[in-house]
């Protein structure tokens, strides 16, 4: 299994946080890390509910062909464990989330621990493959920023 996590794109100013839309930069970087995602075969994308991420996760979509859909559980706010509990078992998935979550939920993955996990610039990819999501099952492929 493989699992990409991105960073949403750079966001504008909103008086609700959750209503924040992407900047044109934030476009043009989803444009980046969809053509550093196209090598790994991933099949579908989940996405926090936020409007950021959903506009993330369009912009991946369009660009891999892929189906969308929101998942519960992968906003700012949320424990990084319950997200691991919420992601599928099989696929090559991208989840399209926030920081901290982003960092918590790779160092998690990774380390088995959601302390220390790397910074996510906004638009930025880690894949990791694992055989099962789980604390401390996958490895690192790539990150970039």
């Amino acid at each position: 299994m493989l699992l990409a996590i991105v960073r949403h794109g750079e966001a504008g100013y909103a008086a609700r946080d959750h209503l924040r839309s992407l900047t044109d930069h934030g476009r043009q970087q989803l444009e980046q890390t969809a053509e550093r995602l196209k090598l790994y075969g991933f099949n579908q994308i989940l996405t926090s509910s936020y409007l950021r991420a959903r506009e993330s996760g369009d912009i991946l979509a369009r660009n891999l062909d892929l189906p969308i859909r929101i998942l519960d559980g992968i906003t700012p706010d949320d424990s990084p464990l319950d997200a691991v509990f919420a992601l599928p078992g099989q696929g090559n998935i991208i989840i399209v989330s926030h920081m901290p979550l982003v960092s918590s939920l790779t160092a998690l993955l990774c380390h088995g621990s959601d302390m220390a996990g790397p910074f996510f610039n906004t638009g930025a990819a880690a894949v990791m493959e694992m055989e099962l999501p789980g604390p401390g099952l996958a490895t690192l492929k790539t990150f970039s920023v």
